[in-house]
């Protein structure tokens, strides 16, 4: 499998809920609590090593640029002689304070302290290190998303007119965007076959860093992210509890069931097709390559022949 879990589950403590934004204004859990649960909380294989993991193992493309970006508002806020200014060595924490910009705290501590709040899409989230989440990007989000380093992004909804302005962004960032025509949880349960298809972007390394999102970020995006989480390991009350911290106020039980019922077996040949495929194309080449060196040394062979017998005749 081509993505690894980097372990880390949501915390026991019955006070404690994944961060999420249903609005720009909503406040998330507290900092205190996201230490909390990353000094003690239970991973996997209940054991702290996987935990530690998952901070060593941080997407460190995304700190540094969101550092690279806060740091430049510091030294603007410097420049100008704004009251307060701090030092670069005086930590981030005391950068972010000095910027006023609120510690929030994605799925995944480590990043809490540097990612600001400002511009970031409804529903965002940090599924896996180099795996995000999130609600349809506007505009006024494309600086925050930019700062991602996105190679990908998997849209879950088929629009009727194109975005020109979210098609542009893309282009000029050199992000490859894949569009799932995919209906609505409440219409109907995600077919296995498209399910497939999304994985086999999602779970690829070579597409990270990737964004999945649909709308809202709710339904179709975290039905993707419960499978995800299967696939990683996570017990089904904590998939639950992660859709339904998003999902909330229209928790959907068509698509808790869809998680509860969703079998892992019918994912065993998930990448049989494109290793075939693979297995195909060097087997084609090799074919090739055999097939050009025999006719060469054919022409050559004959060319030989040829000369020989002009050679004989001229004797006699």
């Amino acid at each position: 499998m081509y993505l690894e879990d980097a372990g880390g589950h949501p915390e026991e403590d019955p006070t404690y809920r994944p961060a999420r934004r249903n609005s720009k204004q909503d406040d998330l859990i507290p900092l205190e609590l996201a230490e909390n649960y990353q000094a003690k909380g239970p991973s996997r294989q209940a054991s702290r090593e996987s935990v530690a993991t998952l901070d060593a193992t941080m997407d460190v493309y995304v700190q540094k640029q969101v550092i690279l970006s806060v740091e430049e508002e510091l030294l603007k806020a410097a420049s100008g002689g704004e009251k307060g200014a701090v030092r670069r060595d005086d930590g981030l924490l005391k950068v972010a304070d000095q910027l006023q910009a609120p510690l929030v705290a994605p799925i995944s501590p480590g990043i809490e302290r540097v990612l600001p709040i400002d511009g970031r899409p409804i529903n965002f989230g940090v599924v896996v290190p180099g795996v995000y989440r999130s609600s349809y990007p506007k505009p006024e989000d494309f600086g925050f998303i930019r700062n991602l380093g996105l190679k990908s992004i998997v849209t879950l909804v088929q629009k009727d007119d194109v975005d020109e302005p979210y098609t542009n962004f893309m282009s000029s960032n050199g992000i490859r965007h894949h569009v799932i025509n995919m209906k609505g949880t409440k219409k109907e349960a995600i077919p296995l076959r498209t399910m497939k298809a999304i994985l086999r972007l999602v779970l690829n390394r070579e597409n990270h860093p990737v964004l999945i999102h649909c709308n809202h970020g709710k339904h179709r995006t975290g039905c993707v992210v419960g499978v995800v989480r299967k696939v990683t390991g996570w017990e089904l009350t904590n998939i639950v509890d992660e859709y339904r911290t998003y999902a909330e106020p229209k928790v959907r039980e068509n698509d808790i069931k869809y998680l509860t019922d969703f079998d892992l077996s019918d994912l065993s040949n998930l990448f049989v097709h494109e290793a075939n495929m693979r297995f195909r194309i060097r087997h084609f080449a090799r074919v090739t390559l055999f097939s050009v060196f025999v006719v060469f040394v054919w022409l050559l062979s004959g060319h030989r022949m040829t000369n020989t017998a002009r050679r004989v005749k001229d004797v006699r």
